[in-house]
């Protein structure tokens, strides 16, 4: 008998409204990668501005807008290090050369200027090679790198 009151209960719960609680809100740094991923990168430049606004310790936020600057100037660093940057027929500059636009606008050069100075603006161990212990110092000190060299030469096209 209890068994079957039991039973009834769990059937009369079990109503046609779900009781399913909604997912989380996405984080402001996860809308910003979707953004970045979606080349959207006014939104993922506004997005990861506050991010870094609200916590200047999230160091990888500071990587991810200095990207979205970048493509802003017409550079992507994964289709350059993906492409011919380690050919051995080409020239850096010439390698690099090929990501960049032929005749680069004025706020080109300026998103080129702002992805440097992004990374610019990490502490200098977040940046470098010579600490290992940083898990990302030595790809962000390489994505400064790359960044300084786009921006030197898109300016020069100019």
């Amino acid at each position: 008998m209890r068994s079957v009151f039991f039973i009834i209960l769990l059937l009369s719960a079990c109503g046609t409204k779900t009781k399913a609680m909604p997912y989380a809100e996405l984080t402001p740094t996860e809308k910003a990668r979707i953004a970045l991923d979606a080349k959207d990168f006014p939104t993922a430049i506004t997005l990861y501005k506050e991010a870094v606004a609200a916590n200047p310790a999230d160091y990888e936020s500071y990587r991810f807008l200095s990207a979205a600057y970048a493509e802003v100037g017409g550079f992507d660093i994964l289709k350059a290090v993906s492409g011919s940057l380690g050919k051995a027929s080409t020239s850096l500059i010439d390698s690099i050369s090929a990501f960049l636009p032929a005749d680069p606008t004025d706020d080109q050069i300026e998103a080129m200027h702002l992805a440097t100075e992004t990374l610019l603006s990490l502490p200098e161990e977040q940046r470098s090679n010579v600490h290992p212990e940083i898990p990302s110092a030595s790809s962000g000190a390489q994505q400064l790198q790359f960044y300084q060299a786009a921006y030197s030469i898109i300016y020069l096209k100019k």
